[in-house]
């Protein structure tokens, strides 16, 4: 069997073994196999896992770069439906649950006067634990604001 052959039989299969896990009887082509805890679809396949959604999009379209997701147009976790699914950034996500109104706080809680005063006092000694409660944030995003992590384009 020639090498292009074997790749044909191979997608052909992860084809097959995906579809028969999907169930398309309503405008929503819902997956039907193993679900994450956040209710998204979990595709496996020869001992490597990705999500549905993911993988509808592949089958359908093409390989894509690993910092895009694959959204849904209908806003339902378990949705394969290719014309239901569009790629977008990290940005793009957050800003669509936002509109859609499952953004569980404002996508930004702080300005960036804000985030200059937290480096500010952090670098002056003040515990991030206390300024997670003054800000009502999270130490972890406190953290992540004095390393740049986030609001990484303020100085």
């Amino acid at each position: 069997m020639k090498a292009c052959e074997y790749v044909l039989f191979e997608r052909r299969d992860f084809d097959l073994h995906f579809w028969s896990q999907v169930d398309k009887s309503g405008d929503c082509w819902l997956w039907t196999g193993l679900r994450n805890i956040f209710g998204y679809g979990r595709f496996t396949f020869d001992s490597s896992s990705m999500m549905a959604h993911r993988a509808s999009w592949v089958i359908n379209n093409a390989q894509m770069p690993l910092e895009l997701n694959v959204l849904h147009k209908c806003d339902v976790r378990l949705c394969v439906n290719p014309k239901h699914l569009w790629l977008g950034t990290n940005r793009d996500n957050a800003l669509d649950m936002s509109a859609k109104g499952r953004a569980p706080t404002p996508l930004a809680k702080l300005t960036e006067q804000q985030v200059r005063e937290i480096r500010a006092r952090r670098k002056n000694g003040e515990k991030g634990v206390d300024l997670a409660r003054e800000y009502g944030l999270c130490p972890r995003q406190i953290a992540r604001i004095n390393t740049g992590h986030y609001w990484r384009h303020v100085l």
